[in-house]
């Protein structure tokens, strides 16, 4: 039984591949302000946290390794190597790290950095924060107000339902604001944006970039530096573009 009201309970898996679960924690761990932290250590660990309702720290460490959280708010660190992070319930930080890794935060408004690596990030249901940061990621914000954003490399962002914010940063980058009142902003390359359903803003920034209203009846599509084309489908009635003096000219 772990009786301290404060400080933290930390439990370091060996160099081996390692299985940690956590079923249950003591009614006074609780209910206090102890933290519970989980460290894989070498080897491709699998660290299991999905039937605790208490906050937990997850460190996969340097091997394949798969988190998967609880129902609180809890932090999921990868480390290097490629891994799998589930955020589970609750509002919770999940960072990839160095390697190719897969997050997805479940329910909850969770934010979601992949680090080094060509990572797949997915929010899940909530008002989510995506960052591919560097690497060729792939964004996906499926349910809620989510933002999404691309980092260095060539990344692919959808937004899902609901209104959100999509922005490709640097790289070449394709945008997809599906469903729900959109806002895409294409970066410092040759970029891709197109709005989906319902009445969105596409912003080229820099770089020569295509713009695709799609289907919704009132978007604004407004070009930034660089010859951008702006596309309107056959069924808009209402789109408005906003052309600077380089696109007139090209």
């Amino acid at each position: 039984m772990f009786a301290a009201p404060t400080g933290s309970l930390t439990i370091r898996s060996g160099a081996g591949d390692d299985n940690v679960t956590v079923s249950s924690l003591d009614r006074l761990f609780v209910m206090s302000n102890a933290t519970l932290v989980i460290e894989g250590g070498d080897g491709n660990d699998s660290l299991d946290a999905s039937r605790v309702s208490k906050a937990v720290t997850l460190r996969g460490g340097s091997g394949r390794d798969t988190l998967l959280g609880g129902s609180s708010g809890d932090v999921l660190q990868g480390g290097a190597n490629q891994d799998f992070l589930y955020g589970n319930r609750g509002n919770d930080t999940i960072s990839g790290d160095a390697g190719r890794d897969f997050l997805y935060g479940g329910n909850g408004d969770d934010s979601l950095s992949g680090g080094n690596g060509d990572d797949s990030i997915r929010g899940d249901a909530g008002a989510d924060r995506l960052f591919g940061d560097t690497g060729n990621d792939t964004l996906r914000g499926d349910a809620g107000n989510d933002t999404l954003l691309g980092g260095d490399g060539q990344d692919t962002l959808f937004g899902g339902s609901d209104a959100d914010i999509l922005a490709g940063q640097a790289g070449r980058d394709l945008l997809s604001g599906d469903s729900g009142r959109d806002t895409l902003f294409g970066g410092s390359e040759n970029d891709t944006l197109r709005g989906g359903s319902d009445n969105d803003k596409l912003l080229g920034e820099d770089g020569d970039d295509r713009l695709f209203g799609d289907g919704g009846l009132n978007d604004t599509l407004t070009s930034g530096e660089g010859n951008d084309s702006l596309f309107a489908s056959n069924n808009e009635i209402d789109e408005t573009f906003i052309l600077d003096l380089d696109d007139l000219l090209a």
